[in-house]
C-alpha cells in the first residue's frame, strides 16, 4: 500500500472491501483509513510492471486521509470483481 512517500506490503497492509466502505489498514506505520461511497472519487485499475506491481488506485476527498492510496495485489481480477461485486464503481 502506498501512502504518500511510504509503501508497505501484504501482511503488514490489508484492505477491507465492503458494500458500505473500504478499510484500508497499514498495521506495520499503524494507519487506518474508512472510505464511503461518498469520500471515492475514483477506483483505477493500476499496472506498472506487469506480473511485479499491480493493484488499485484510489482517489478519494476525505480530509486527514492521502488523496491517493494505492493497493498492490497478486491477482487484480479477482480484487477488481471483489469491489464490483460489493457496489464499487471501477475504472
Amino acid at each position: 500500500m502506498w501512502e504518500g512517500m511510504l509503501a508497505t506490503t501484504w501482511p503488514f497492509c490489508t484492505l477491507e472491501v465492503g458494500r458500505d466502505q473500504l478499510v484500508f489498514e497499514n498495521k506495520l506505520l499503524g494507519r487506518r483509513h474508512v472510505l464511503t461511497h461518498n469520500d471515492v472519487v475514483s477506483i483505477e485499475r493500476k499496472i506498472y510492471l506487469p506480473f511485479v506491481a499491480w493493484g488499485i488506485k484510489l482517489r478519494n476527498s476525505k480530509s486527514g486521509t492521502p488523496r491517493n492510496l494505492r493497493f498492490w495485489v497478486i491477482n487484480l481480477d479477482q480484487m477488481m470483481n471483489a469491489l464490483k461485486t460489493s457496489g464499487w464503481i471501477v475504472s
